[in-house]
């Protein structure tokens, strides 16, 4: 296991690429800005921490992680979920509460390990039909979203 101490990396460090082995990596609390292009090679990696960084996207090669069950990237600025994270078969718990998200790519539907996926608190303005789908194996937090309609079953248990 790597970590650092918060609050004093602008940047991923270099030095974790020679980490070959490594299964836990947690850089939560620092400034990092952006994910390493190198991020696809530490494909021993299980557990993944980058909460509470400056992180704006996700690199599409994140999906070369194929080991990674433990996604954690709360509290940053990102915007987009990649389509490529529907390739991480071996996810079972996503953690991206307080971000600028504003949709859940369909992909997200073939994780069938996942049963967690934390979306509280982004800019997401309607549940889609794959989580929906998804209902019965995970949970999934939508808090403080502004979603809009309200789904009708939902409007029928007013009544």
């Amino acid at each position: 296991m790597v970590l650092f101490n918060p609050a004093y990396l602008l940047k991923f460090p270099d030095a974790v690429l020679q980490l070959t082995n490594l299964k836990i990596l947690n850089l939560y609390g620092n400034e990092i800005t952006e994910s390493p292009e190198f991020i696809g090679q530490l494909s021993n990696l299980t557990l993944l921490e980058l909460g509470l960084n400056q992180i704006t996207s996700i690199r599409e090669n994140i999906r070369q992680l194929s080991n990674l069950t433990l996604l954690y990237l709360w509290r940053n600025q990102i915007t987009k979920i990649p389509e490529t994270l529907g390739q991480m078969s071996n996810l079972i718990q996503i953690e991206l509460s307080h971000n600028q998200i504003t949709k859940v790519p369909d992909a997200i539907g073939q994780l069938s390990d996942l049963t967690r996926l934390y979306l509280a608190n982004n800019q997401i303005t309607e549940i889609p039909d794959v989580l929906k789908q998804m209902s019965n194996q995970i949970k999934v937090d939508l808090d403080d979203n502004p979603i809009i309609p309200i789904p009708k079953a939902i409007e029928l248990l007013a009544d």
